[in-house]
């Protein structure tokens, strides 16, 4: 449980939406790219987090 809450609380952890605007694109291109594989989340209490090294990605 404190590894979630870890993350949760964690600034270099990013909601789909956060990342969304830092990659100028819509949260649901950022869930779109997660299912498809192209971008490595973590599921937290139902909700993606995306790390922020993976912009150089996006």
């Amino acid at each position: 449980m404190g590894g979630r809450l870890a993350i949760k609380n964690d600034p270099e952890w990013l909601t789909t939406g956060e990342f969304g605007r830092r990659a100028g694109v819509d949260r649901r291109t950022v869930w779109r790219w997660i299912k498809a594989g192209q971008l490595r989340a973590k599921r937290v209490g139902g909700r993606y987090r995306v790390h922020v090294s993976e912009l150089s990605t996006a």
